[in-house]
């Protein structure tokens, strides 16, 4: 909480959304996720906003997750730069994949698979968090998370594969 009390105070704007951006997830996993999520919807600027909202969404309860991926969505579609809005919905597209599949799983009455992901997500972000924070900082960790969704949207959609075939 000291931190974004810092972070809040950084007087430049696009200083603050990098510093808002950062500090997010780590809130999150610290256990203020409503305060992360705060932090993340008031920075102004667009692209941050979006960037900090999807490297957020992986540490909140399902439906902060769900809200704070509709922000993202909404926000990227705000933004002007058609290179800048296009990574950004890169960066919300692995999310919406995974999602997607969790959502066909439990139509189909799987709910084994959406926990087993869980905690293969859970495990592999720490796990990645551990080894890339030291040789990387903050680059390691957002990396990390960029890792484990990935890993766990190919897991499910294997599982979804393997269920529908």
């Amino acid at each position: 909480p000291q931190a974004l009390a810092y972070a809040r105070a950084v007087p430049d704007a696009r200083q603050r959304a990098k510093a808002l951006a950062g500090l997010a997830p780590r809130l999150a996993e610290l256990g203020y996720p409503e305060e992360a999520l705060a932090a993340a919807q008031e920075i102004h600027w667009t692209d941050a906003r979006t960037k900090a909202l999807v490297r957020l969404a992986s540490h909140l309860p399902e439906a902060e997750r769900e809200q704070a991926l509709r922000e993202a969505l909404a926000a990227a579609r705000e933004i002007e730069g058609k290179w800048s809005r296009a990574e950004a919905l890169a960066g919300l597209a692995p999310h919406f994949l995974k999602l997607m599949y969790l959502q066909a799983l439990l139509v189909m009455k799987d709910t084994h698979t959406a926990m087993v992901a869980a905690i293969i997500a859970n495990a592999l972000n720490i796990t990645f968090n551990y080894l890339l924070m030291w040789r990387m900082g903050a680059a390691g960790i957002a990396f990390s998370t960029t890792l484990t969704h990935t890993c766990v949207m190919l897991f499910v959609q294997w599982r979804f594969r393997k269920r529908v075939h």
